[in-house]
């Protein structure tokens, strides 16, 4: 599964929910999600590491009634997400009854959710963000004659 979108999101939890209904689930919930990104550390104007990072996930919780069990996967074929819909099932049977466990009941729920503002894509490039880096420890040092040493300086994106 190359692509992420909204749409394959939506089928793709859907699907999930779905089967997880077909194997006895009384509810369930699902997160997926796609990230990429990448961070820089430097320490004493020198680049000590720079890391990129790409990755899926899809999380299942189950309830069969006050029982729960949950599984992850990053491997998103169809056969992945079944052995992880099986094990958060197995799980599920075998774990102690919790009467606070579950999803809250629909007229509860929140459908309407505001804009909070929260996206604010950085299209930042390395170079630049080892720049920056080198910038902030150089101010942080010349502030005061006693600071000689930092820890190092780390810019991170992620999206």
């Amino acid at each position: 599964m190359d692509s992420f979108d909204e749409s394959t999101l939506r089928n793709l939890t859907s699907s999930i929910l779905e089967q997880a209904k077909k194997m006895g689930a009384t509810a369930a919930e699902v997160a997926a999600g796609a990230d990429a990104g990448f961070a820089v550390n430097v320490r004493k104007n020198k680049v000590e590491t720079i890391e990129h990072s790409k990755g899926k996930s899809v999380e299942i919780t189950v309830y069969f009634g006050y029982r729960s069990g949950s599984a992850t996967t990053s491997d998103l074929k169809p056969q992945s997400i079944q052995v992880m819909l099986e094990k958060a099932c197995h799980i599920a049977r075998f774990t102690e009854e919790d009467p606070f466990s579950g999803l809250a009941d629909k007229e509860l729920m929140a459908y309407d959710y505001p804009n909070l503002d929260l996206y604010h894509p950085w299209s930042i490039k390395v170079d630049e963000a080892i720049d920056l880096a080198k910038n902030c420890e150089a101010k942080g040092i010349a502030f005061d004659k006693h600071i000689t040493n930092s820890e190092g300086i780390s810019v991170n994106t992620n999206t």
